[in-house]
């Protein structure tokens, strides 16, 4: 029976703490130990069973202990719970409760005509979707005939939803035992905690304690003018050349694993060459503590970031010489003033600027470069109203809005460009993107290839950068922000944002600039290609903390919960149990079938304005934001070749948007580093 009030279940003792050893709560050691079990039940002659689950089933032939209430079942269960992807483990449920079942456990009425007219992968689709609902269906009824067995799919979405739905939804769930009722998923989750012990990132030898020592305690130890490398113009010209290789690269690469010309490619099979995760293995997924909330704090004012800094330097060993903080823009510049305000006593501080946000204000840097020569006219006719000039911040989603808009337009261009353009030849885009851009005589063509050059390709290495966890190409990313953030930004703190990070990589000590690069970005679940940014899953813990703000269920206990150590491992079976469930977690950023379908609109829309032919002359922008063509080599050359904005504001000729006097981007970066930064 289920427990109630403040009983204890059967079995669990006395002695319950809140934490177990990593012995404890080990993964095991093969699938077949994560099942739950469901035995056949005694009969002379088995029932018949579906023959397309017969070979799956009887490749499932073990017995293995129920998740019972009591201490050794919970166990059992927490360190499957653990494991990176449910996928095989509810499969392997799947089948033997069928087998239990004797065949299949949903009535076998006749397919509507929805149905009957599907075919590949729609039909895939609803198949697994049937699967799965008849899983959940096999779950529920195993728990309501025996209380004291829970399927591993049960307690994976009872975690999961536990923060997700409203009371009436949880309360009405759990009488129909489609969930576990609150106090049993806190009696689970008791037992998914793991302690740690403390570590380190690295141990720095004798020569740089010795360097660090003579820098009066800071980890800067390199020249500050090294950052000005990176940022010099035509080295950015040439990381932006790198950047469309790489894409385009990856454009070749699906042709030749599907065994076409890339003119026959389909735009999904583009769209995942250009937005699909990279095959890049993290190793596992990486080991991380979230630390005790510290409430009624913010990041705005010094005050708070005293207190900010106290308290994540008592959890720093006494050995600690150096301290790295990684946060977001608003939180990056406070730490910034607070060094040079008192530098001895922040000294041993090291900044590391999150990706995530800069990633996000980039994003929004784009759209209000390119807002009247192409994108205002692509969001027409997407009738995408989300998506603005001016994006402030990223309160309603707007990051995953912005994202998905640039993405669309990416792959529309490429496909337009692949598919259906004819001269220049498609072969040669994919070889020498300036070969082919030289033979454009056609506006409409010029604009496009300047979006993918300095905004869509971009755009994608962003990504790109957070999955891989590649910290030197996130290096290049931020040397190419600083010149746009200077231009065609209407934030002027966004530069220094750059500056900060680039100071980290450029002018850390050598050994440091390693871990700074290494660790831009971690995996939560050990999936390949699937890293976030560090301020991501900082966001994502946000999001439960301050749920309240939110939703209506949020509130004393369930939000109780959220500030302690069992948010850990809420986080990781959220993940697990949706990239299993819906192939994809809520940081993903996948490949969607409404991305592509607005590809394809925008698509047809540049064949209808630019033609097959972008050799034939043509002076006329035909996306202006208007909806009358305008000449793109005449008029205000910031508005329609935005990307003539960026190096002219670079070689100090033009002042940025919103400034007041024009400045070269070298004075620029000497001036904050020298003038409005710390010392050291």
């Amino acid at each position: 029976m289920e427990p109630r009030g403040r009983g204890r279940p059967k079995g669990s003792g006395k002695s319950k703490r809140w934490g177990y050893s990593n012995a404890q709560t080990s993964r095991p050691s093969s699938v077949q130990s994560a099942a739950m079990e469901c035995r056949s039940p005694p009969s002379a002659e088995q029932p018949a069973v579906d023959p397309s689950t017969e070979q799956d089933m009887n490749s499932v032939d073990i017995e293995v202990s129920p998740a019972k209430l009591g201490n050794v079942g919970w166990r059992e269960a927490a360190a499957q719970l653990w494991a990176s992807d449910y996928s095989e483990l509810f499969e392997l449920e799947y089948c033997q409760n069928r087998r239990f079942f004797g065949g299949s456990f949903v009535s076998q009425l006749p397919p509507s005509t929805y149905r009957q007219r599907l075919n590949g992968e729609a039909l895939e689709k609803y198949a697994l979707r049937e699967r799965r609902r008849e899983r959940d269906l096999m779950a529920a009824a195993i728990h309501s005939s025996n209380m004291r067995v829970w399927p591993l799919s049960l307690i994976a979405r009872s975690i999961a939803y536990f923060n997700q739905s409203s009371q009436i939804i949880q309360r009405t769930e759990t009488q129909q035992r489609r969930l576990a009722s609150r106090p049993i998923v806190f009696q689970i989750l008791r037992h998914l905690v793991k302690v740690h012990l403390p570590s380190s990132l690295g141990t720095l030898s004798a020569s740089d304690l010795s360097k660090i020592a003579g820098n009066h305690g800071s980890p800067y130890t390199e020249d500050y003018n090294l950052v000005l490398i990176p940022l010099q113009p035509d080295t950015v010209k040439v990381y932006l050349r790198e950047f469309a290789l790489d894409a385009l690269v990856s454009v070749s690469i699906a042709a030749s694993s599907a065994g076409c010309t890339p003119q026959n490619l389909t735009l999904r099979n583009i769209a995942h060459a250009l937005c699909g995760r990279p095959n890049t293995d993290p190793g596992g997924p990486s080991e991380f503590t979230i630390l005790e909330p510290l409430m009624s704090t913010d990041t705005k004012s010094y005050d708070d970031f005293i207190k900010i800094t106290q308290h994540l330097s008592r959890h720093s060993g006494p050995s600690c010489v150096v301290e790295i903080f990684a946060g977001d823009g608003q939180s990056v510049i406070r730490f910034k003033d607070l060094k040079k305000k008192w530098p001895h006593l922040y000294s041993r501080w090291l900044i590391a600027v999150g990706g995530f946000h800069e990633h996000a204000h980039t994003m929004f840097a784009f759209v209000e470069m390119f807002w009247k020569p192409l994108v205002c006219s692509c969001m027409h006719v997407l009738q995408i109203e989300r998506v603005q000039e001016i994006t402030q911040n990223l309160e309603h989603n707007n990051y995953a809005h912005v994202q998905n808009a640039l993405h669309a337009m990416t792959v529309g261009i490429v496909s337009f460009l692949v598919q259906d353009v004819r001269n220049p030849p498609p072969g040669l885009l994919l070889q020498d993107l300036d070969a082919y851009e030289a033979l454009i005589d056609h506006a409409g063509g010029h604009v496009l290839l300047a979006f993918l050059r300095y905004a869509g390709f971009p755009t994608l290495q962003w990504q790109r950068a957070s999955r891989m966890g590649d910290g030197a190409r996130l290096k290049k990313l931020f040397a190419y922000s600083y010149h746009v953030y200077r231009s065609v930004c209407h934030k002027p703190t966004a530069a220094q944002i750059a500056l900060i990070a680039l100071l980290g990589f450029c002018c850390a000590l050598p050994a440091l600039q390693v871990i700074l690069l290494t660790t831009v970005s971690i995996s939560l679940l050990g999936r390949r290609g699937s890293n976030m940014y560090l301020d991501r899953l900082v966001e994502c813990i946000n999001k439960l903390q301050q749920g309240s703000k939110r939703s209506n269920n949020a509130a004393s206990f369930a939000r109780a919960m959220d500030m302690t150590q069992l948010l850990r491992a809420i986080l990781h079976v959220r993940h697990a149990f949706q990239s299993s469930e819906h192939g994809a977690t809520e940081s993903d950023d996948p490949v969607t079938t409404s991305m592509c379908i607005q590809a394809r609109l925008l698509q047809d829309y540049f064949l209808r304005e630019c033609g097959r032919d972008l050799t034939a002359s043509f002076t006329t922008n035909p996306f202006w934001y208007t909806g009358n063509p305008v000449s793109l080599h005449t008029g205000d050359y910031r508005t329609r070749r935005p990307w003539e904005f960026v190096w002219s504001t670079a070689a100090g000729r033009t002042a940025g948007k919103g400034r007041a006097r024009s400045e070269s981007w070298s004075a620029y970066a000497i001036r904050m580093l020298f003038e409005h930064f710390f010392p050291y």
